[in-house]
């Protein structure tokens, strides 16, 4: 029988607040106002599909990536009405893909910001639907926002989003997953090396954090190709960070800090950079990143970097504990 409200008594809890949150606040508030104004509050299906892309795209999400494209928007003087569909558009494909990655057939992790995932909430193939008809819905915003970019934002999104990018990257993530669980194959898990790990999140985290950076700047009147270069490394950069901090919090925060299950990627034989460099070597690695962020970030903007409201939100991610 389909749940159309989330089962009761399941739950970790509410995400724990963060200093993250207060530094979020303005861009958090800008975009929560733009997606209730233009996210549709109903449609002329029959099924449970809209009402389960609602609950996963208002599912009380840090909206990380809305801010950075609003960070860097403001730090380059660009009018953030010019860039909301942009922001909007890029966590459409986002939720799309923590639904999907949610399933049975890939994570299997039955919990997502503290509530049930869209699957344990509503059923699998709704939620399989839920994802198509947000990823859709992203370039549809797109075309609609009568931006004289949309085009150009249209085709990097989807590359960004598609086989060069978070769906290849995913891919190489289920491949090496079923390698690791069959000994004596040529990307066995004692095979998988540091330089093949981080090019699988390059594409699954780092691409879409790209696009956050790159589609605003091209709003500049006349773009620096050095900085649009610089905007590039910085957003894949930032996505290993990023992977790395999950890998880390997922084995030392607990579940009701997180808001989801701990220790999935063990669960799943998935190779992680804990799993791969133990968790001081993982540190290191983070460490590392963290460095080529702020060497990126000084080199758009010298001394002030750390000040330009792209560097403080890139700070605030850089520290966050969930």
């Amino acid at each position: 029988m389909q749940q159309t409200t989330p089962p009761p008594n399941v739950s970790y809890g509410n995400p724990q607040p963060t200093t993250l949150q207060t530094g979020l606040l303005r861009y958090q508030t800008r975009f929560n106002d733009y997606a209730s104004a233009h996210f549709p509050t109903s449609a002329p299906v029959i099924g449970q599909v809209f009402s389960a892309a609602r609950y996963s795209f208002f599912n009380a999400g840090k909206r990380l990536r809305p801010a950075l494209v609003y960070a860097c928007a403001d730090s380059f003087g660009i009018d953030l009405k010019a860039v909301d569909a942009i922001a909007f558009a890029i966590e459409c494909i986002h939720t799309y893909s923590l639904i999907h990655d949610d399933l049975p057939s890939m994570d299997d992790d039955d919990m997502r910001r503290g509530k049930p995932a869209c699957h344990t909430a509503f059923d699998e193939a709704t939620a399989i639907l839920a994802g198509d008809a947000l990823n859709t819905f992203a370039f549809q915003h797109l075309a609609q926002s009568q931006s004289p970019y949309a085009l150009n934002h249209i085709a990097v999104l989807g590359e960004h989003a598609g086989f060069h990018g978070m769906v290849g990257g995913q891919d190489m993530d289920i491949f090496l997953s079923r390698q690791a669980q069959t000994p004596h194959t040529p990307l066995a898990v004692d095979s998988v090396d540091i330089n093949l790990l981080s090019e699988l999140h390059r594409r699954k985290t780092g691409k879409l954090i790209q696009a956050c950076l790159l589609l605003p700047y091209a709003h500049q009147p006349h773009p620096d190709p050095n900085k649009t270069h610089a905007l590039n490394e910085l957003g894949s950069a930032l996505g290993l960070c990023y992977q790395i901090q999950d890998d880390i919090l997922d084995v030392t925060q607990s579940a009701e800090m997180l808001g989801k299950p701990t220790h999935s990627d063990d669960d799943n034989n998935k190779v992680t950079y804990v799993s791969l460099l133990g968790l001081a070597g993982a540190q290191h690695a983070f460490d590392e990143q963290t460095k080529l962020v702020q060497t990126i970030l000084r080199d758009l903007f010298g001394e002030i970097a750390t000040n330009t409201p792209l560097g403080r939100i890139i700070g605030d991610i850089l520290s966050r504990n969930r």
